[in-house]
């Protein structure tokens, strides 16, 4: 979401930027103990606690197994354990070094802004995948490149530029040329995959959603699938066919036609085992189907619904966490979700600086808009998904608000309005 919203923010400014997908080799096996040692006791771990990371790791060995035989032990120097639960923690410390030695370059003014918002971040890290943005300047990718050759030398984690890729964002036929000088890497055009989510800037067409249709079809068990009875197929629909699309749902907005498409998939499954069936296949409407079992479905997720309350959760982060780094940007979700939401939720005001005057809930489980509707009418929409309870009741600020005609029923709701705000303590 984070990387996401930056990259759609940044595209409507007129700066040029560029987003760069780095390439860490062998991440795991080529982290230097020493380094991570020294990164555990900056930040404060007990000597006890280094000494027990220090004993598993010098633990660690392996052999060679020929004809069946284990052959001698070899013991490692550096890398973490493949499958150690505790080994994506300590990766973790090692990586945080990189977004820091970024953090500080860009603290100290050495990276150009990224956009007149400041934004709050400039790297993005999930493990090995790492995705930087930069302004296109020779000085800014130089740095960068100096950045990451030294947290390479000290960690053992090298960067592969070769494999990397780069992704201009308005940038000029001089910018590009500047980042194929500067960069030993790919210069491609969006969309980018990044953690498994197609990243695009725009609207993603029908040749883009396909391979996920495709995906989905590829976990039909084909000719197994004769062996199994409906029930067995049912719960293949629900917590395999479908559970694949929960992880893209909270990202993506999938259009009707695949929602279809993938409907299509699950339907001939359930009722023939194939991946397509007419119509006369089929002994209950889908619809009827996609109902939970107390009111005599089969409980199979009904695919937009689902879409719908897995992204609300960002609304709800957005509200209850706004310091999460992408809660600044506007979230992008079907009006039916943001209604839903706004349904769901009541607000209880404190100090209300975390309550929309104009949107939330706050006035006895009402809205404004349900109090004082032709008022509401004549808010401008960016005053309105901006303005504060604690704003709006200083000296009185939701006042200047109000623009256009002052008709009789918007001096009815106003004075109406008024006496119930000046019942209000913060």
């Amino acid at each position: 979401m984070l990387v996401q919203q930056t990259a759609r923010f940044l595209q409507h400014q007129k700066q040029p930027r560029v987003l760069i997908k780095l390439d860490i080799m062998k991440a795991f096996d080529s982290v230097s103990w020493p380094f991570l040692v020294e990164v555990m006791k900056k930040m404060g771990f007990g000597v006890i606690w280094c000494d027990i990371i220090c004993g598993l790791l010098a633990s660690s060995s392996t052999q060679v197994i020929l004809n069946g035989v284990p052959g001698e032990i070899i013991s490692h120097r550096r890398g973490l354990r493949q499958g150690d639960p505790l080994s994506p923690m300590l990766f973790i410390l090692v990586m945080d070094v990189l977004a820091r030695m970024v953090a500080k370059a860009s603290t100290e003014g050495l990276l150009q802004t990224l956009a007149t918002r400041a934004l709050s971040h400039q790297i993005s890290l999930y493990a090995d995948d790492v995705v930087l943005f930069l302004r296109p300047t020779s000085s800014d990718i130089n740095l960068i490149l100096d950045i990451l050759q030294l947290f390479g030398e000290a960690s053992g984690l090298k960067t592969n530029l070769q494999k990397s890729s780069a992704y201009p964002i308005q940038c000029s036929e001089t910018d590009i040329m500047v980042l194929q000088d500067s960069l030993p890497c790919a210069i491609l055009d969006f969309p980018c995959k990044y953690l498994g989510i197609p990243l695009s800037m725009h609207k993603l067409t029908r040749a883009q959603i396909q391979p996920i249709i495709d995906r989905i079809a590829d976990l039909l068990p084909g000719w197994k699938a004769d062996l199994i009875s409906r029930a067995g197929r049912r719960i293949l629909v629900q917590f395999v066919l479908t559970s694949t699309l929960v992880y893209l749902a909270m990202a993506l907005d999938l259009p009707a036609w695949a929602l279809k498409a993938i409907d299509k998939i699950r339907r001939g499954f359930l009722w023939k085992g194939r991946k397509d069936v007419k119509g006369g296949h089929c002994l209950v409407a889908w619809p009827k189907v996609c109902r939970p079992p107390d009111l005599g479905g089969l409980g199979i997720s009904d695919l937009q619904r689902l879409g719908w309350a897995l992204r609300m959760r960002w609304l709800w982060l957005q509200k209850t966490e706004p310091n999460k780094p992408w809660s600044v940007f506007p979230i992008q979700v079907h009006h039916s979700v943001r209604a839903l939401f706004s349904t769901a939720i009541i607000s209880e005001v404190g100090d209300g600086a975390r309550t929309l005057f104009w949107k939330d809930r706050w006035i006895n489980g009402q809205q404004v808009v349900d109090l004082a509707p032709q008022i509401f009418a004549i808010v401008s929409k960016r005053r309105a998904n901006k303005r504060t309870v604690l704003e709006a009741l200083t000296n009185h600020g939701w006042i200047a608000d109000i623009q256009g005609a002052h008709t009789v029923g918007i001096i009815i709701e106003f004075l109406a309005l008024w006496d119930i705000l000046s019942e209000v303590v913060l």
